[in-house]
Formats: structure tokens, sequence, C-alpha cells
């Protein structure tokens, strides 16, 4: 049997006394991180929107007790004394809005997210929805990968790449979406899609049977 509570300090009034605790193996246990969250997010359909925010910030998934996290806009922080902040649920929550944005538009999408994840990270949330907008579409991005424009934000970028781990199917879509991967200047970027793509339960049989993706980790083996 194992049961869950929160930290002391967190301030919900959680406690055990001594001799209930006695009885017990009391566990502490880490957060996920930003890798080990978007890993579980890749594969439980997740918005590619939201995942990009959590790569791009991976600090959303800090704690107050991490060091160097007290001035930390995003996370729960007791001293603070808000409701709304960014957490693994909250962020499951938001995905559900983002999915739905048309239907509630754009005010309600905000005031969603900002009640959801916190005022401070649906601010750069939504700047991340409003630069989305204005993205290749990715069909466009499958059929003509040589020649739809390289975005120059990295976050763009990232969304592109949610987007491929989200709808490549075929070993044709994975080749002509590497195409488009490989002209992005920084290889570092492109070896973020490499691991998305490989711990993808949907993409990695594609994508490890695919040459142009075995020709580049080849090339660029000592990335990782």
């Amino acid at each position: 049997m194992f049961g869950t509570s929160n930290n002391q300090s967190d301030g919900l009034g959680d406690s055990m006394l001594a001799h209930a605790g006695n009885r017990v193996c009391i566990l502490q246990m880490k957060k996920p991180d930003s890798d080990e969250w978007l890993q579980w997010a890749n594969n439980n359909g997740v918005n590619s929107y939201v995942k990009a925010f959590v790569s791009m910030y991976p600090d959303c998934l800090a704690s107050y007790l991490d060091e160097g996290q007290k001035e930390n806009p995003y996370i729960f922080n007791p001293k603070r004394m808000e409701l709304s902040f960014v957490s693994p649920r909250s962020l499951e929550k938001s995905s559900i809005i983002v999915d739905n944005r048309e239907l509630l538009g754009e005010n309600a999408t905000m005031s969603a997210l900002a009640g959801t994840i916190g005022k401070s990270a649906s601010a750069q949330f939504i700047a991340m929805l409003q630069l989305g907008d204005k993205l290749p579409k990715f069909e466009d991005v499958l059929k003509k990968p040589e020649e739809v424009p390289i975005p120059e934000e990295v976050s763009a970028q990232l969304i592109l790449m949610f987007q491929a781990t989200d709808k490549i199917k075929t070993q044709e879509d994975c080749t002509n979406f590497m195409k488009f991967v490989q002209r992005i200047p920084q290889l570092e970027t492109q070896a973020v899609f490499f691991s998305m793509v490989l711990k993808n339960d949907k993409t990695k049989m594609v994508a490890c049977r695919n040459k142009t993706i075995t020709d580049w980790a080849t090339a660029n083996h000592y990335l990782y």
C-alpha cells in the first residue's frame, strides 16, 4: 500500500502524528523535470504548443525548494499564495484549452490559460500561440520541405518539431520533415528533433528505420 502527501513547507495542512509516521516508510519524491515530462507528454496527446512552451521554459517545472527558484514566476510558491501556476497537472489542463481555442475564441482562451497556469506563464504562452499562427502549415512543410521558409525563432522551430512528432506516420513523412530540419542552421536544434522522434512511441519505429535519420545520426553522433 502507498499514499501521497505534500511537503510541510507547502503550507497545505498535511501532517502526521509521530506514532503513525513511525509505522510507515516516508520517501521524498522528485518532481519530473521538463525532459521527463515532455517524454510523457509526447506519448499522451498533449498539444504541441504546450510541449513547445515547456521546452522553451524548462524552469516552469522547477520546484520552489530548488536552489535559485525563489523568483521563478511560473511555479507554486507558498509565500505567494497563488492558486494558478504551472504544474504537470495544470499543463495537461491547458492542453485541452489550446485544443479548443478556436471554439473558445481569443478572450476566453487567454482568460482560461491565465486561470490555469497563472498570469506570467499565460502571457508567454499567448505570445507563442500568436507566433504559431504565423507559421507555415505542417502539410506544406511535408510537401515542400526544401522550399518552406525556416522560421528564425527557436520557439517556432520547436512548435513545428512537436507537430511532427504528433503527425508523422510514414517513412515519406519522416524523410521529408528531416529535409526541412536539416536546413535549420543550429545542429543542436536539429538534435532536439532527433531526440524527440526516437522517444515518441508513435514515431520511433518509423524513425529507427529511416535512412535520412540514420545518416544524420551517423554524421552527428558527437552531439548525443
